[in-house]
């Protein structure tokens, strides 16, 4: 499918129609910075909007798909056409978005090991026992400091959304919600980077004053690389719910 022709053709239909980009955003339910990026052949309709910004535009899906008014002798040759490249498209853009999810949980994931060792050499450096991975102070912290962050920008409520906009079939988000939920998983994700930061800087300043005391250094700095582990391991979670509301974003 041409996107740049069916940019124009959308932006063709509406002038035809009296309409501006606002009304068919508002008639639709989107912002009008969809509608002008659908013009500007940079992103095609999601599938939940194809049909309505027909019915707007007075046309059918195939004439959508085709990027012009057809006549009635090419209509079922373009029909299967535009069915087929439908299809490929959408097996395309779900090949990427898996490819891209796998690629960024390997990579995360490598480094989640990585520290997790890490943590066990230093924390049985001066002991013959495993680190306890599990410390509450350190995790209560990042946590808090992401929600607090959250809180502070009043992001809060469009975080816990993103995860209805990402995962739930049935919700169909309004108007800006999906580029405000996004907006708030980046400010989580970087939260919780920052947050893993201070920690560790916290973890190596207690390590450096227990310098008098060397059979507490192996555990003061296992306890500041667990701060790393922790903010990374709610990066990776976080990481499909960002994919996923980028994705919908660029399908408008």
């Amino acid at each position: 499918m041409d996107q740049i022709k069916i940019g124009r053709f959308i932006a063709e239909m509406r002038k035809k129609l009296g309409f501006t980009q606002k009304d068919i955003a508002e008639k639709l339910g989107i912002s009008d910075k969809t509608v002008s990026k659908w013009e500007c052949g940079k992103g095609l309709p999601d599938h939940t909007l194809m049909l309505p910004l027909c019915r707007v535009l007075q046309i059918d899906v195939n004439e959508l798909l085709a990027g012009e008014i057809l006549p009635k002798t090419d209509y079922n040759a373009k029909s299967e056409e535009n069915v087929q490249n439908l299809l490929l498209r959408t097996e395309e853009v779900r090949k990427r978005e898996k490819k891209n999810n796998v690629v960024s949980l390997i990579g995360e994931a490598l480094l989640v090991v990585f520290l997790m060792w890490i943590m066990q050499m230093v924390g049985s450096a001066d002991s013959n026992s495993f680190v306890n991975f599990i410390d509450f102070p350190s995790l209560l912290m990042i946590m808090g400091i992401v929600l607090l962050v959250l809180v502070t920008a009043k992001s809060l409520y469009p975080f816990l959304q993103a995860f209805r906009i990402a995962f739930s079939r049935k919700y169909q988000a309004k108007e800006n919600e999906t580029a405000l939920a996004l907006m708030a998983v980046k400010l989580a994700y970087s939260a919780a980077f920052v947050a893993g930061g201070i920690c560790f800087v916290i973890g190596i300043v207690t390590t450096l004053g227990s310098l008098g005391e060397p059979e507490r250094i192996g555990v003061n700095l296992a306890v500041s690389i667990i701060s790393v582990f922790y903010s990374f391991c709610m990066m990776l979670l976080l990481l499909p719910v960002r994919n996923r509301l980028e994705l919908l974003q660029k399908n408008g």
